[in-house]
């Protein structure tokens, strides 16, 4: 699953490829973009720096080229039918420092995010307009995301 800002001129139809490209990569790849991408199970492409495992990357692409600016491996648990579980929190402030939070087993905000990347989303983005929000894909696994908030 990916939570995504971008300005790509597609606007509101703008849609990457399926299955590991998560909505946001592929042929037609969301551009510029910045994403938190949440590995709920590994999809095993290169271009998205997935190495296995569940993991947390936050990437941005502008210029066609996809740069990874940080990544947590190891992030979610799994639950009894070896789904990931949990809640996720993402926050942006004004000082350009992007946190994310992470609780696998409760539904509090912990008081410590999973990892904390500078990032100036207004050298990526031009003027005051974005598009914001979630995209997923599955293979063979199955998925269910619920309870989800923005």
């Amino acid at each position: 699953m990916a939570f995504v800002i971008h300005q790509d001129p597609r606007g509101s139809k703008a849609l990457g490829g399926a299955g590991g490209s998560l909505g946001f990569h592929g042929p037609q790849a969301i551009n510029p973009g910045f994403i938190v991408e949440l590995d709920t199970q590994p999809s095993g492409g290169k271009e998205l720096m997935d190495q296995g495992g569940r993991n947390l990357h936050i990437l941005v692409r502008k210029n066609q080229v996809l740069t990874e600016i940080s990544e947590t491996q190891n992030y979610m648990r799994t639950d009894t039918d070896g789904l990931a579980t949990g809640r996720v929190w993402i926050h942006y402030c004004s000082t350009q420092t992007l946190r994310v939070y992470l609780n696998n087993t409760g539904t509090a905000k912990p008081a410590a995010p999973v990892t904390t990347t500078q990032v100036n989303l207004n050298d990526l983005f031009v003027g005051q307009s974005v598009y914001l929000g979630l995209t997923a894909s599955t293979s063979s696994q199955k998925t269910d995301k619920q309870d989800m908030t923005i």
